[in-house]
């Protein structure tokens, strides 16, 4: 069955109205909230080493809500104020969003819960960076990724390791969801974080609109084309 501009036009429409349903589910993914050079105290256990400005330990001594994310243990934000030649190897990293990102030190989680309207295969994507070594502390970090539980990836990052785009696939369930990125290593090494997203499973309303409207259009043509025939074989 061929479409005619009409049905085309209204078909990208259709495809464009699914699309948009693909919405971040992650609140704060970038990690921009709070900001570390604000005067807001990030609560009574946080850690931050004396002198320093550029990162802090939300959840070191129990686990901190911060902005939707839960930060546990070494897990924490930092800033680009101590410049990027630090930690990337004298290369900006690409793809980085904003002026902060997330980190997972030694054994640290992190994780957000959120709610999804609809179950189903999703794609979680977002950027994994990595400290360098720094004297005896060697600075690949390994960690996992887990969507409600269940693993979904895991690596170990390379020393000074750029900002990489990564992506995995998991299973939203209808209702809550908590997405989790667990240190696994025994010293201080870290992998960094940012741009986490979560893909929305498409709903089932927008589906239903969808098969409706390709078969409305199927409907139209297919009669337009009947009474085309009719006219000349009179």
């Amino acid at each position: 069955m061929r479409f005619g501009p009409l049905a085309l036009t209204a078909a990208a429409l259709l495809v464009g109205t699914v699309s948009a349903s693909h919405a971040n589910l992650i609140t704060n993914g970038d990690f921009e909230n709070p900001a570390l050079n604000s005067t807001s105290s990030f609560g009574s256990t946080a850690y931050q080493p004396p002198g320093i400005t550029n990162y802090v330990y939300p959840g070191l001594t129990g686990a901190a809500l911060l902005a939707s994310w839960t930060y546990n243990g070494g897990a924490g934000l930092i800033d680009t104020s101590q410049g990027f030649n630090a930690w990337y190897q004298n290369t900006s990293p690409s793809g980085f969003s904003g002026v902060q990102y997330a980190f997972v030190q030694s054994t640290g989680t992190l994780l957000q819960t959120f709610t999804s309207a609809l179950g189903g295969l999703t794609t979680i994507s977002w950027l994994e960076g990595s400290r360098p070594d720094l004297g005896s502390v060697n600075g690949n970090e390994s960690y996992q990724v887990l969507l409600n539980g269940t693993q979904i990836y895991t690596n170990t990052t390379s020393s000074g390791q750029n900002f990489l785009s990564i992506s995995a696939i998991g299973t939203l369930l209808s209702g809550t969801n908590t997405l989790e990125f667990v240190g696994l290593s025994q010293n201080d090494s870290t992998v960094f974080l940012d741009n986490v997203a979560v893909a929305a499973v498409p709903e089932a309303s927008t589906w239903v609109m969808m098969i409706l409207g390709f078969a409305g259009l199927g409907f139209v043509t297919h009669r337009r084309r009947q009474g085309g025939s009719a006219v000349a074989i009179a």
